[in-house]
């Protein structure tokens, strides 16, 4: 599953794909070729892994202690890695995104966030949140009925 976003952050513009692999799409990937082939393959990914986590952590650090502009840096560095970002760094991203006013490159973070759990009423109603302000009134219903279905005891949810 791919999103794309396209960002502006120190005067540069960021093209990128964000790349979300499930658990069923990894093993799918891991069972093609020869079991060296897996081997080698499974080996790479585990290093990688180690060290994308290390980065992600790192960068939630920061994002949860007053420098969410480093953060944001590393979560792209990993995207353009083609690492896959944990759901608490894209909702980290996402906020970063929705502070920026930027809409509807959060709700490309937020599609992502829906695909890892899309029975997380907050993220539906954030998603629906979003549509909202880029005027996707359709979509916005939507997103908002789902967050109310799922969850209805929260008040936010009905206004």
């Amino acid at each position: 599953i791919v999103f794309e976003i396209t960002l502006n952050i120190s005067s540069k513009r960021i093209s990128l794909s964000i790349k979300l692999w499930t658990a069923i799409s990894f093993a799918a990937f891991n069972t093609i070729g020869s079991r060296e082939e897996q081997a080698n393959r499974a080996e790479k990914d585990i290093y990688s892994l180690s060290m994308n986590t290390e980065n992600i952590l790192h960068a939630d650090r920061l994002f949860s202690s007053g420098y969410p502009e480093r953060a944001v840096e590393i979560y792209l560095e990993e995207i353009g890695r083609n690492q896959p970002l944990p759901e608490k760094s894209l909702q980290f991203l996402a906020s970063f995104l929705i502070e920026k006013k930027l809409y509807k490159e959060a709700i490309d973070c937020h599609k992502a966030l829906l695909e890892i759990n899309h029975l997380n009423a907050i993220n539906q109603h954030n998603t629906g949140y979003l549509y909202l302000q880029t005027g996707d009134l359709e979509a916005a219903i939507k997103h908002l009925n789902l967050a109310i279905a799922i969850d209805s005891s929260q008040a936010i949810f009905h206004y």
